[in-house]
């Protein structure tokens, strides 16, 4: 188990990294993502251990965020699915768009990982 624990960190932090690293110019794109991953590990212990205590996604979260988490039956692909939305920008706003497919391919395989 801690080694499955671990290899999520990671994935998030990698994630985190991509984003923080190769998303220029798009402050509110990078604090979304870094919103959700910080988030992300919180839902799943939470999922895991049959819990739900949204104080800790108020913590790091939009109250938007949260009352859609409010309603969602699980939490961790919920914040996965707002993840893929948010980043998905990178392909519709893009004109550099052989560099945004490539980086949004990058993510969306490390989001696949996660769920």
């Amino acid at each position: 188990a801690r080694k499955v624990w671990e290899q999520i960190q990671t994935k998030c932090r990698n994630m985190a990294r991509i984003i923080a690293s190769y998303v220029v110019g798009n402050d509110q794109m990078v604090l979304r993502v870094m919103q959700i991953l910080t988030a992300y590990p919180y839902a799943l212990k939470q999922h895991l251990r049959g819990q739900r205590n949204l104080e800790e996604m108020r913590r790091v979260l939009s109250e938007r965020d949260v009352e859609l988490l409010e309603v969602s039956a699980n939490m961790p692909q919920t914040l996965c699915m707002m993840l893929s939305l948010t980043v998905r920008k990178l392909l519709i706003n893009s004109r550099e768009e052989i560099e945004n497919q490539y980086l949004w391919e990058t993510l969306d395989r490390h989001i696949q990982e996660l769920v």
